[in-house]
């Protein structure tokens, strides 16, 4: 088994070190050889030269430019270029445990062409009791018990943790390009459990998400909250168009406002603040799932243009850090 580990990276370097270095020390005990490719999203910082510094060092490393702005084509550039027949996606912005690798191949051996592993959110000391489970979901925590099972019902693997076939890319297609706004990677996963791949989930598999201040503050929560209600507009109009954004649109309105706004106003009376923010989160993410919807309906009436140059991911931390 030879694996490829794809690493995409945008002005990132000093986390991109730390992450190289996370994966440079794998206990792989010679049973699968592997290569890292680093694909650099147009960066403008010291990324080629941390990824020349890591090769210098015998690591098995391999530097890509990607002119092409956008995650899905960073990483269907390292899906196109690389060697392994099975590839694993890891994020600049994590660290692997030593075992990472090794356990999310474990599942193969049972016959899983897809497996993911477990996220744990690398938070400052006392920050944790703040965030509700939506909350933690958001900055990409990813926990489904401690035993390897199936994913089963909406649970997806995502691509900060997973291992694929690299047959999986030939029968589903690519990253899709065309969701430049997010969730490329819900909806190449809900491609390939459509086409009937089991999922597994291996939580000895585990990587460390850096999670830096400005990101536990509730502005920041609620923009990614806007983010995410976008994206998943697109994607059921990409589905089903019209007829499945609308309808999903009123559901999401009439939850927002029978179930969301009474249980914020109780969670504020009652002081639970971990409460109230994340029942906050969840009202920003149906304001922007209508909002992208109206966009959809009718692009001139409804431009939204200015609201959706706010939630372009690439001005993160010029505008909250």
């Amino acid at each position: 088994m030879e694996i490829s580990v794809i690493v995409t990276t945008y002005n990132r370097a000093g986390l991109l070190h730390d992450a190289l270095a996370s994966l440079a020390a794998q206990d792989r005990g010679g049973a699968f050889p592997h290569e890292i490719i680093v694909v650099d999203n147009a960066s403008t910082d010291e990324t080629a030269a941390v990824v020349r510094r890591f090769a210098t060092d015998g690591c098995p490393v391999r530097y890509l430019f990607e002119p092409v702005q956008g995650v899905a084509a960073a990483r269907n550039r390292g899906v196109r270029e690389a060697a392994g027949t099975w590839l694993a996606f890891f994020d600049d912005d994590q660290r692997a445990d030593p075992r990472w690798l090794g356990e999310l191949v474990r599942p193969t051996a049972a016959g899983a062409s897809c497996v993911g592993g477990r996220v744990i959110l690398d938070l400052a000391a006392g920050t944790a009791a703040a965030l509700s489970p939506h909350c933690r979901s958001l900055l990409g925590e990813a926990d489904h018990g401690t035993g390897a099972a199936k994913l089963t019902g909406k649970s997806l693997p995502g691509t900060g943790n997973v291992l694929l076939d690299r047959t999986i890319f030939t029968e589903v297609g690519m990253f899709d390009e065309s969701l430049s706004k997010g969730c490329e990677d819900t909806d190449f996963f809900r491609r390939v459990k459509a086409k009937g791949y089991e999922m597994w989930y291996a939580p000895q598999a585990v990587v460390h998400h850096v999670i830096p201040p400005y990101r536990l503050t509730g502005e920041y929560l609620r923009w990614v909250s806007l983010r995410q209600g976008v994206n998943y507009a697109c994607l059921d109009h990409k589905a089903g168009g019209l007829a499945a954004t609308l309808p999903a649109c009123l559901g999401r309105i009439g939850q927002a406002l029978a179930v969301n706004v009474p249980c914020l106003l109780w969670s504020r009376l009652t002081g639970n603040r971990a409460d109230a923010e994340g029942r906050r989160c969840l009202l920003a993410k149906a304001a922007g799932y209508t909002r992208e919807s109206l966009f959809l309906l009718s692009p001139t009436l409804f431009p939204q243009t200015r609201f959706f140059d706010r939630l372009d991911f690439r001005g993160e931390r010029q505008s909250f850090s």
